[in-house]
């Protein structure tokens, strides 16, 4: 490493979202104006909004790398801005948060010089924005883990590892190869198991905030959930875990998905409902709004892990098992 270079690089893959990635780089100019130490690597991964035009002309009091690339995902776009990186240090955000007061530095002290700690900051919404009912849902899913953490419940697992707010010794990202280029979402917890076998110890850091106001429309979302599913069920070892933890789910997300995996009509017939209730502006209906949410997530998941699994309604019927070795021989593992 150059000998000045700073300790720290601050890793943003970004895909058109202009606007944000220049607030995300406003706030955390603010940070380098309280004393923090780092550098900035952007990863452009093929925007078309401008994006490379409007950092051109962007000034910042911290040392800013910028690379242009095609649309490869954000897992090829964290890994390619990694390689550009100086830093021994990576702490990796998305270009949708605003960095709070003291992050950089809590992250750092958090750390300790411990090359095997891996520090997982909250992404909280801001203060006095109001969110769309399913982000709210996904706000709300976020602090109750945040809660479990901080009463000592469990402790943080790679589970909780979101590249929107973590950071780990650049020599721990090396040892683990970086992240799986062929994932398109989670990707984040695919590498944080990767990185407990190497022998990474998972630290939550409540003070490390950063403000999370996620523009992802319904429709977006509902694809989202279906991907988790997807690529649950590729990793094989987060389905596993879903599946261990499915009679400890909400009867009615339960029932809602056993109902709706693997038919298509019956699917749409229940879905019409649940979505017109978790869009419902009437005043209060926040409960039946999480509620509805939480059963559409639900539902498409499954679908997603059914369909990856090619096992259909037999997916819950099959256990652990059978799921497993199901994946693994799509792998080719005897």
């Amino acid at each position: 490493m150059n000998a000045n270079a700073p300790p720290l690089s601050i890793i943003v893959p970004t895909y058109n979202r202009r606007e944000r990635l220049l607030r995300l780089l406003r706030s955390l100019a603010e940070e380098s104006t309280r004393g923090a130490a780092f550098e900035v690597v952007v990863a452009i991964d093929g925007s078309t909004d401008g994006t490379a035009e409007a950092l051109a002309g962007f000034v910042a009091p911290y040392p800013l790398i910028v690379l242009a690339g095609t649309n490869r995902g954000p897992a090829a776009a964290r890994n390619r801005a990694v390689t550009a990186a100086r830093g021994t240090r990576l702490l990796f955000l998305d270009d949708d948060v605003i960095a709070a007061p003291g992050l950089v530095a809590h992250h750092v002290a958090a750390a300790a010089g411990d090359e095997c700690a891996v520090t997982i900051g909250p992404m909280l919404p801001p203060p006095g924005v109001r969110l769309a009912p399913w982000l709210r849902w996904e706000a709300e899913t976020l602090q109750k883990q945040y809660d479990a953490m901080l009463a000592g419940v469990y402790a943080p697992t790679p589970r909780q590892f979101y590249t929107g707010n973590a950071a780990l010794a650049r020599a721990l990202f090396d040892t683990v190869g970086g992240f799986d280029e062929t994932y398109r979402r989670g990707e984040d917890v695919e590498f944080a198991r990767r990185l407990e076998a190497a022998g990474a110890r998972f630290a939550f850091v409540p003070e490390a905030i950063v403000w999370h106001e996620p523009d992802r429309s319904f429709t977006d979302w509902l694809r989202v959930a279906y991907a988790y599913g997807t690529h649950d069920a590729r990793a094989g070892a987060p389905l596993a875990t879903a599946l261990e933890e499915w009679p400890e789910r909400h009867p009615l997300n339960r029932c809602a998905a056993r109902l709706a995996v693997g038919h298509r009509l019956r699917r749409a017939a229940i879905e019409v409902p649940l979505r017109a209730l978790a869009l419902a502006p009437l005043p209060g209906l926040a409960g039946a709004r999480r509620c509805a949410c939480s059963a559409l997530f639900a539902i498409r998941y499954w679908q997603g892990a059914a369909d990856t699994t090619g096992l259909g309604t037999a997916i819950w019927r099959a256990g652990v098992s059978r799921v497993t070795g199901v994946l693994a021989e799509e792998k080719g593992v005897s």
